[in-house]
């Protein structure tokens, strides 16, 4: 419900890294319409976001903190990456390590004490006036008003919005243009240092836009909305796609550059197209989102 809208399918170019619609905005967006904002709480040192992380898992509940991915239980990363990468502890368990639950994966797992302080002892949690502020929390100003706007939310026009504003032209330009990028940077006589790395980086955002084009399939089908054999494709295309870029950077040969390009250019046309053909006669109803009281 939060990312559905009409920029749900944008697609941009992050120097050479083709990308979804940036997470903070999304969010803020939502926050925005219920008449909520970000609460990132400075907690002082490591030691004080263990305690301020214990109090609030014994008398609140879950809560949301922004980790390194180098540090990640179930898929480190052989270098920082610590934007907006968020997960959720779930509540400490009796041996003093805390049961986790990734976003991405959709899996639970432990981490320890010493685990969860390498997670959040990174430069993105210093970014506001250097405060430590490792955990997300949402903070709302009017209870009844958000109430409210949850309750006033229409997933069926906002799931129809997210298909009719489906940004053709932008997310060609947008992904050639990465594309592009990556032929002038990448494609050399010798292999450049560092390749591998590079490779990882530009796939972790591939994954992240397969994950939300999968994830909206799996939306329909709980909204009562038969996708169609085509959209049942999307994920496996745009994986098949994914790789296509992977193996073509590690190759380095122009030839391959032109089939990427050709690829792209029919992936958006079929997606576009697929979308927009899963529009007819479709219908679908959902119930209504509320705050406990």
């Amino acid at each position: 419900m939060i990312t559905i809208g009409p920029s749900f399918f944008a697609l941009y170019d992050f120097d050479g890294r083709m990308t979804a619609e940036h997470p903070e905005l999304v969010a803020q967006r939502f926050l925005n319409r219920i008449g909520a904002e970000f609460d990132f709480r400075g907690v002082g040192t490591l030691q004080a976001a263990l305690d301020y992380l214990d109090d609030h898992l014994a008398t609140q509940g879950v809560l949301p903190l922004s980790i390194n991915l180098r540090y990640s239980v179930l898929d480190p990363t052989r270098f920082d990456n610590d934007c907006w990468n968020f997960q959720l502890v779930v509540k400490r368990l009796p041996d003093g390590s805390y049961r986790m639950f990734d976003m991405y994966h959709g899996s639970y797992y432990e981490a320890s004490r010493a685990r969860i302080q390498s997670m959040i002892d990174t430069p993105f949690n210093y970014r506001h006036e250097g405060r430590f502020t490792p955990f997300m929390q949402i903070a709302i100003k009017d209870a009844e008003r958000t109430r409210e706007a949850l309750a006033q939310f229409d997933v069926q026009t906002a799931t129809r919005e997210a298909i009719d504003n489906y940004p053709f032209v932008e997310n060609q330009a947008h992904g050639l243009r990465a594309l592009n990028t990556l032929r002038e940077r990448f494609l050399t006589p010798d292999e450049p240092p560092g390749l591998f790395d590079d490779i990882y980086r530009v796939m972790g955002f591939l994954m992240v836009i397969i994950k939300g084009r999968t994830q909206f399939v799996d939306h329909l089908r709980e909204i009562g909305w038969e996708p169609g054999r085509d959209l049942e494709e999307l994920g496996n295309r745009w994986n098949t796609f994914a790789h296509s870029v992977a193996m073509t950077m590690g190759r380095r040969s122009s030839a391959e550059y032109d089939r990427l390009v050709a690829s792209y250019e029919e992936l958006i046309t079929w997606e576009h197209a697929a979308l927009s053909a899963s529009l007819v006669g479709n219908s679908f109803s959902y119930p209504v989102v509320s705050l406990p009281s």
